[in-house]
């Protein structure tokens, strides 16, 4: 798939960011529509519904990931954890310029015998860099970020904490966020402010400042207790 091509269908959807990922399949269950968990969970069927949008895409990435070690080439069974089940149902490379940048999958989310396909883009690419030089180049607006082990300190091979995106969500246009960040100090490594576009919007007048409304909590993974558990905030823009 040719990302200059999708780029135009990019900008009028709905997309969620996960930078440092892995293959972290959590948010393509996580979320998903109101329909599939009414008729697929009876134990959230009465909880209430927690965001009034759904990502069209899912964008990760992550540096450690690469043409050569890329372990998903078929469709097959990625597994099943906390009773729903992912499969890769299709798979093809991510161009740019003629280049292999990623890829392109759909993967099928099903529990109690209910599916849904969800796309995700998936980058090979530096956190940084992907923000600077596609996010923000292309003004995408950012509906839903995942700022959850940001991969700072060799942990997803990003060269900066990217908790500085909680200081972008205005320019985002972010509406939700999941964040492992609740009780530490929001620092910006200078060395961001090298990339144009991180260091224009930070900069921008239109970055207004924003209120979190919490919502949820999640125990998003074995590293919780370390860093407390993850928790999904509402964005309110602050006029």
């Amino acid at each position: 798939m040719n990302l200059s091509i999708l780029l135009e269908e990019l900008k009028i959807s709905t997309l969620c960011w996960y930078p440092s990922s892995g293959l972290d399949l959590k948010p393509l269950y996580y979320f998903i529509d109101k329909d599939f968990v009414l008729n697929s969970d009876e134990d959230l069927a009465n909880e209430q519904v927690l965001f009034d949008k759904v990502p069209d895409y899912f964008i990760y990435s992550d540096i450690y990931y690469n043409e050569t070690n890329w372990p998903l080439n078929d469709v097959s069974s990625l597994g099943e954890f906390d009773g729903v089940s992912y499969y890769l149902n299709h798979i093809e490379d991510l161009f740019l310029n003629g280049q292999i940048i990623g890829k392109f999958l759909k993967v099928k989310v099903s529990k109690n015998q209910i599916s849904k396909i969800q796309n995700l883009l998936f980058f090979f690419s530096d956190n940084a860099l992907l923000l600077n030089d596609f996010i923000l180049q292309e003004n995408l607006e950012l509906s839903f970020v995942i700022n959850i082990r940001d991969g700072f300190s060799g942990n997803g091979g990003a060269e900066y904490s990217m908790k500085f995106l909680e200081l972008l969500l205005s320019p985002l246009k972010c509406d939700y966020l999941v964040s492992d960040n609740i009780g530490r100090e929001l620092k910006l490594n200078t060395d961001v402010l090298n990339h144009k576009n991180i260091s224009s919007s930070l900069n921008s007048k239109n970055n207004k400042a924003v209120s979190l409304q919490g919502l949820k909590e999640w125990s998003w993974s074995e590293y919780g207790i370390f860093q407390g558990d993850a928790l999904l905030f509402k964005i309110q823009r602050v006029l």
